[in-house]
């Protein structure tokens, strides 16, 4: 339980850095991010930004199934 609450805070983080970073939340920021033109940089920043979303939700998930057999 404590290595997923580690993941969930290590997520929390990155998503947070990001939001502080360009001053919105991740789909706004995708969608700015399409609508406009091509920048390499913002698109390793989506990337990032999507994978610690996507990994903060699936060990949420986890932990949530976790505390269903504890």
């Amino acid at each position: 339980m404590t290595e997923i609450l580690y993941r969930i805070s290590k997520f929390s983080e990155d998503i947070e850095y990001f939001k502080n970073k360009y001053g919105k939340n991740l789909p706004e920021f995708k969608g700015e991010y399409e609508a406009g033109l091509e920048d390499f940089k913002k698109y390793d920043d989506l990337m990032a930004w999507e994978f610690a979303q996507q990994g903060k939700d699936y060990w949420n998930e986890k932990l949530e199934e976790l505390k269903c057999v504890l």
